[in-house]
């Protein structure tokens, strides 16, 4: 619409007229106190993540840590009774003429001690056995076995000049570090032992044993000794180990076990053992 004034033409309604004048153009985009807010609360979510992942890995290495000190402590535990169990056997009797009780030559079988301590108080002849780090031997007879025996259970191939009774094998553990270098991690030690023939040089077993202390049960007495209060070895019925496995890696974990055993084979007495006696035996057979 237009209309005439004073000769003018006027536009009404056009943009022309300022009635309908465009607002003015506001800014776009994020504030400066916006953009701090959001990157404190970026930090904020960012740490909380971490935080979490730290702690989930670090939850996982220690897990992983417990269950290796879990299986080292169980297979030194393992190997431990295998001797232990074995520990006092007197021989394959009977099984060869040279062993039997029908032999008149034959003996019978030789007593001897099935396990034998030494402690800080009671020193090994040749191996540290400081506190913490005690030694333990094993002995069992092999006489009579052949070789369709275990290898454990057989004498050496030129043993046929051992006297009937008196052949022993055994083992012999103890704490040592590979190589006797101190830069290798403690770790339990087994070592071959025989009486007639050389021993057999030892061999690590678990890695990370950094103590072991051992207590003896007796025949006769309810608590268990340690092994400079044994006064007769032969009255050992059973043995405590106390073992202490330390991780080798981070993180740094302690760990300590137990077990107690019997010694299966001292149950038997030797005196219980037939003796040959060639005088009677033609109402023996």
């Amino acid at each position: 619409m237009t209309e005439a004034r004073n000769g003018r033409i006027l536009q009404c309604c056009g943009p022309e007229s300022g009635l309908f004048a465009p607002a003015a153009r506001t800014a776009e985009g994020w504030s400066l106190i916006e953009l701090l807010v959001a990157a404190a609360l970026s930090m904020s979510l960012a740490t909380l993540a971490l935080r979490a992942y730290l702690a989930g890995n670090g939850l996982q290495a220690e897990i992983t840590a417990q269950l290796r000190l879990q299986e080292g402590a169980r297979f030194a535990l393992h190997v431990l009774g295998a001797n232990v169990r074995l520990a006092g056997f007197p021989g394959c009797l009977g099984e060869t003429p040279q062993s039997s009780p029908l032999n008149p030559d034959w003996p019978g079988p030789v007593e001897f001690s099935a396990v034998e301590g030494w402690n800080a108080n009671r020193p090994h002849p040749w191996l540290d056995a400081a506190p913490g780090r005690e030694v333990i031997a094993f002995w069992w007879s092999v006489t009579g076995c052949g070789v369709g025996g275990p290898p454990e259970m057989q004498p050496a191939s030129d043993s046929s000049s051992i006297e009937p009774g008196s052949a022993l094998r055994g083992s012999l553990f103890y704490l040592g570090r590979r190589g006797d270098s101190a830069d290798n991690p403690p770790a339990l030690f087994i070592r071959g032992l025989s009486n007639f023939e050389e021993s057999r040089p030892g061999r690590e077993l678990v890695e990370g044993v950094e103590s072991m202390r051992i207590f003896y049960g007796m025949a006769d007495n309810p608590v268990f000794l340690p092994a400079h209060e044994v006064q007769n070895w032969q009255d050992v019925r059973s043995v405590r180990f106390e073992l202490r496995l330390r991780n080798q890696s981070p993180p740094d974990i302690r760990r300590d076990f137990n077990q107690t055993l019997a010694l299966r084979n001292k149950s038997i007495d030797f005196a219980d053992f037939f003796q040959f006696d060639a005088d009677s035996a033609e109402n023996t057979l």
